[in-house]
């Protein structure tokens, strides 16, 4: 097979290049095109592993464009977020529906109320290079754009993520993320009565704190 491969590239690709319509720069193009698609859909079958338990109908990962998908990914392991409970999150929120609004005016991918994406924008754009949540100039503008919304959510996981392991030091990890969870559904000020007494984010954390059965592959490298 590698010498196969050999051959095709010292020889076959040459030969497209002089006599092809296809020239160095379209193949180029297609190169790259390839290994983004095939990096999504690795993001795409990961999630899907840790949604094993969801029945497929309902599950249209499938549907989320690569460019989405890329992002979440991206923001995800830029925030050290565990891969399970973040794609449990998102399903749980909107479905990886990015156009879904709530009754109460929550948006998008990862449901974020307007005021709390203004409240994540003024953070951001208020941030120094010396600040703890300082992340290469992470700035959000459109509350209605899928990739701010994803980028605004998983700030926000982030940041809880944070505040939560800074006050509750002693906690185990699980109980420490049932406090995250918590916080995301129902709000920080209230994530110790909710996620004992508030039914809608009992279900929310117990849903995403729910292993798959199923192990997770590593990701494949990117190789763009």
């Amino acid at each position: 097979m590698k010498k196969l491969l050999i051959i095709f590239v010292l020889i076959l690709l040459p030969l497209i290049s002089i006599n092809s319509p296809i020239n160095n720069i379209e193949f180029k193009a297609y190169i790259v095109n390839y290994s983004t698609e095939t990096y999504a859909n690795s993001i795409r079958n990961r999630a899907k592993f840790v949604l094993s338990d969801v029945n497929i109908r309902y599950l249209k990962l499938d549907d989320v464009p690569t460019e989405h998908i890329m992002v979440m990914e991206q923001y995800r392991r830029l925030f050290n977020l565990p891969v399970d409970k973040y794609y449990r999150l998102i399903y749980k929120e909107s479905r990886f529906n990015d156009t879904i609004k709530s009754k109460v005016g929550a948006h998008g991918y990862m449901q974020v109320m307007p005021t709390t994406f203004d409240w994540i924008k003024s953070t951001l754009d208020n941030l120094t290079p010396d600040s703890e949540y300082y992340l290469y100039g992470l700035t959000i503008n459109d509350p209605n754009d899928p990739i701010d919304n994803i980028k605004a959510g998983t700030f926000l996981l982030y940041w809880l993520k944070t505040n939560v392991y800074k006050r509750y030091p002693n906690e185990t990890e699980s109980y420490k993320w049932k406090r995250i969870l918590a916080s995301y559904n129902a709000g920080y000020g209230v994530h110790n009565k909710a996620m004992y007494t508030y039914s809608e984010t009992v279900d929310y954390v117990d849903f995403i704190s729910k292993r798959s059965p199923i192990k997770i592959k590593p990701i494949i490298k990117y190789i763009y």
